[in-house]
């Protein structure tokens, strides 16, 4: 749950629509060929973009005409609804002189539930759960638990 651009930078990432697991372009998504794609796994350590989650009922990678931009703001509202409501989480709300709701609390809780995150994004549980196992590690590493 890093920042897209923060994320390019340290994955190398040389271009902002560029996936930074499987470096597929927005051509690339509405085809068969993103499924060939070889994913960077090294890349899962900087998270999931709950802003894509927001995409996910369009199914395209760039939100274009009224219709869809409206599709958008409905399911982002009832994403940072449900996370409210489900698991007491603001999430992707600005805060001011310190950013975005999305900080390390938020994450954590995120993966700390896999099966209700999966339900509230429409997101694979399966990757998220993969990203959760990840994220649990890292962490007992910097706590020096492990």
């Amino acid at each position: 749950m890093m920042d897209g651009s923060v994320s390019n930078v340290l994955s190398d990432t040389n271009a902002a629509s560029k996936c930074i697991i499987c470096g597929a372009t927005p051509k690339d998504t509405n085809t068969k060929k993103v499924l060939t794609k070889v994913p960077h796994a090294e890349n899962y350590r900087f998270g999931l973009s709950t802003l894509r989650s927001y995409m996910l009922p369009i199914k395209s990678w760039q939100v274009k005409g009224t219709k869809n931009k409206e599709i958008i703001n409905m399911n982002k509202k009832r994403i940072q609804a449900d996370y409210k409501s489900k698991m007491g989480l603001l999430v992707d709300k600005p805060k001011p002189a310190y950013g975005t709701t999305n900080d390390g609390n938020t994450t954590r809780k995120f993966f700390s539930n896999p099966v209700l995150s999966s339900e509230i994004t429409g997101t694979e549980k399966e990757l998220i759960f993969h990203y959760s196992r990840s994220f649990v590690k890292r962490f007992y590493y910097k706590c020096g638990i492990i």
